[in-house]
């Protein structure tokens, strides 16, 4: 995992199971890529947990056009 810069703490869940989840900025305003990244990961294992595979399928789509795209920007 890369880290960009130390997070900003946001609790998105009262539950005791759920981690907190830290939201990454970039410095130059920029939303972080890397943050939208583990989001799409984190509801694909949400959904994979909860037996959703429909949706765990979909999401998985999601993130290998993301990565895709993020790849080619890479080398653009």
């Amino acid at each position: 995992m890369r880290v960009i810069e130390s997070g900003k703490l946001s609790i998105q869940s009262t539950a005791s199971d759920v981690l907190p989840h830290a939201e990454l900025d970039q410095p130059s305003g920029q939303p972080c890529l890397d943050s939208e990244e583990f989001k799409i990961v984190g509801d694909l294992n949400e959904a994979i947990s909860q037996e959703r595979y429909k949706d765990a399928a979909d999401l998985r789509d999601k993130l290998d056009k993301f990565r895709a795209a993020r790849n080619l920007r890479k080398f653009t």
